[in-house]
């Protein structure tokens, strides 16, 4: 086995740079095409600096997008490039389409966060990875409705060709069943790419059902319903219980500092895992809460005794979707089990808005409480996918052959020994 693997990572790392351009410092390519015919094309910029100047052009290609992600719209993703990409080989890829109209600006058709490996799993293969820190739970690019078979065609291109020349392509943290990812098959199918699929889990969804009533009484069984009925009374008897909305006029400060200091009172501030555990992860907190705030795109929901909150979450809208980023409780009242209370008026709420027709648990695999109450699933997936050309595709098809011979021979883990493991990047509450 040592053997194998060692002739096969040797061939992956010829394969890989045989043709490859050498290494060179980003520069920002003129954002207007080079021949006149060319109707789609790809700009490289290194910083978020050149991205700010076209931010009335990103927030509309994400609020057309096929498939709308509010971890890369432009109040998120500039924010967590700030806090967590400076030690990070980052570039941004543009795809432009060009205005029929003459002398009219172009149109963003597509925006790839990039993130410059040079291995994948100790093999050399230089490809770019799809950015993501460990608060950014999904990682869908942004692509035009209507032309996304074009944008990603011109991308691959740039890849195979341009001067950040690169082998693969590794998107992760996708839908598989998402409009971007049926895209993405159409277009390997038609390049014949080289795909390898590196890992999936099913991670929770919630697609509200007729009534919350119907949803709860699929969801849950009637003992379960009867001992959260149990809890909700006892709370009652030491206090007054309200279910508190997040409106427009309500103090969105108190809120947040709330929620952190709930959070960091409980397990996660004892493990220093907490967003109030470092400045950076506070300050990213209320810099993308305050900026959902003021778009309509924060969704955060208590539960409150006597005017004090007990349990709190936030949730992100985008378009049709939503994603749940946190929730935390009050450890004192733990017996009570407001986490679950609260996550029931969750699902509730979302009944109540008839705009929103699914929510992203963005919460582990296997998670206890979310999967017992949200009952649909979203299969995300990690994807390696070659440029199309021959040494790129027989690259990714020794890299994936490599995979299969180290799991092989790898021992089965024991999932009942580790019930905490959890897929990278992915929402542990």
């Amino acid at each position: 086995m040592p053997q194998l693997a060692e002739k096969m990572t040797n061939i992956a790392q010829d394969l890989g740079s045989s043709d490859a351009v050498p290494s060179q410092p980003l520069k920002m390519t003129s954002p207007h095409p080079v021949a006149p015919h060319v109707e789609f094309w790809v700009e490289t910029v290194p910083g978020i600096d050149s991205l700010v100047a076209i931010q009335r052009e990103w927030d509309d290609l994400a609020a057309n997008a096929i498939e709308q992600n509010p971890f890369y719209e432009s109040w998120m993703l500039i924010e967590g490039v700030k806090c967590f990409g400076a030690n990070v080989d980052l570039q941004f890829d543009l795809v432009w389409q060009r205005n029929p109209r003459p002398n009219q600006p172009p149109f963003l058709v597509g925006l790839f966060p990039l993130e410059c490996k040079r291995s994948f799993g100790g093999v050399p293969l230089r490809l770019r990875r799809v950015w993501q820190h460990k608060y950014l739970y999904y990682c869908v690019p942004l692509v035009r409705r209507g032309v996304a078979t074009d944008v990603l065609h011109a991308l691959f291109d740039s890849m195979s060709h341009g001067p950040q020349r690169a082998a693969a392509l590794e998107l992760h943290h996708l839908d598989l069943g998402g409009p971007f990812a049926q895209t993405l098959l159409e277009v390997t199918s038609e390049r014949a790419a080289s795909t390898f699929t590196v890992e999936s889990y099913n991670r929770a969804l919630i697609r509200p059902a007729s009534s919350f009533d119907a949803y709860i009484n699929s969801a849950m069984t009637n003992h379960n319903r009867k001992e959260v009925r149990r809890l909700a009374r006892r709370l009652s008897e030491i206090g007054v219980p309200e279910v508190r909305v997040l409106t427009a006029v309500d103090d969105l400060d108190t809120w947040l500092n709330h929620f952190l200091q709930m959070e960091a009172a409980g397990w996660k501030g004892r493990e220093s895992t907490a967003l109030a555990s470092d400045d950076v992860s506070r300050a990213y907190f209320k810099s993308i809460a305050q900026a959902a705030f003021a778009r309509g795109q924060l969704m955060m929901v208590g539960l409150f005794l006597n005017q004090q909150p007990i349990a709190l979450k936030c949730n992100f809208l985008a378009g049709e979707g939503s994603f749940a980023f946190k929730i935390a409780f009050d450890e004192a009242f733990s017996r009570f089990s407001p986490g679950v209370q609260l996550e029931l008026e969750n699902v509730r709420l979302l009944h109540q808005m008839p705009n929103t027709k699914w929510m992203d648990s963005c919460a582990a695999q296997h998670h206890f409480m979310i999967g017992r109450i949200w009952q649909e699933r979203r299969t995300i997936t990690k994807v390696i996918v070659s440029t199309g050309r021959r040494f790129d595709n027989l690259a990714v098809g020794l890299l994936a052959g490599l995979s299969f011979a180290r799991k092989a021979f790898r021992r089965t883990p024991d999932r009942c020994a580790n019930p905490t493991l959890k897929p990278q990047g992915t929402n542990d509450e």
